[in-house]
């Protein structure tokens, strides 16, 4: 359950993350999960900030009560392309985090009850907070093509690339294409 909220005189966007109920066991290993929630603005395809909750342990029903609090303009979050994307995360400590599922609220969700969610928060004149369930969707991975060094040569003289696997998608390592290869 996420409750949101905007006061406009102090231009803070508040997201009270209060709990989620029913979460699947992580495919990383046997047991309750970890859960954290890690909440992200975006303005389009740009991430204007992000921040996460502290971690639940051992349970599918974990209970957050935690409220995040975001300095964001109102013309901002009146655009139609901004929107709040809310991952539920398995906090694995010996290895990479796993995503349990996520949902997206703003003005232009596929999904009506998201889309309701963000206009209710946007209409309020007074700071308070509206509180709804949402359920989780599995995110897509994007396909990524990677390129490696151009000065590595290929048998036809042109870049190399190679897609990157999905498993390595979800599971974070995707970042090799910030690194050259040498």
């Amino acid at each position: 359950m996420l409750a949101l909220s905007y006061l406009r005189s102090a231009e803070k966007l508040t997201v009270a993350v209060q709990k989620a109920r029913n979460l699947k066991e992580p495919e990383s290993r046997k047991g309750l999960p970890d859960p954290y929630v890690k909440v992200a603005l975006y303005k389009g395809k740009q991430r204007i900030k992000k921040k996460k909750t502290d971690t639940i342990h051992s349970t599918c029903n974990p209970v957050f009560n935690q409220a995040l609090t975001f300095s964001v303009p109102f013309d901002t979050l009146q655009a139609a392309d901004t929107k709040l994307i809310c991952h539920v995360v398995h906090d694995f400590k010996l290895g990479y985090n796993e995503d349990l599922g996520q949902v997206e609220i703003g003005p232009n969700c596929m999904d009506s009850e998201e889309r309701r969610h963000w206009s209710e928060m946007m209409a309020q004149h007074i700071n308070r907070p509206i509180a709804r369930w949402h359920h989780l969707k599995q995110p897509s991975p994007p396909t990524q093509r990677l390129s490696t060094d151009e000065n590595l040569p290929s048998s036809s003289g042109r870049r190399k690339s190679f897609a990157v696997p999905e498993a390595l998608q979800l599971h974070g390592l995707a970042d090799v294409s910030r690194r050259s290869f040498s």
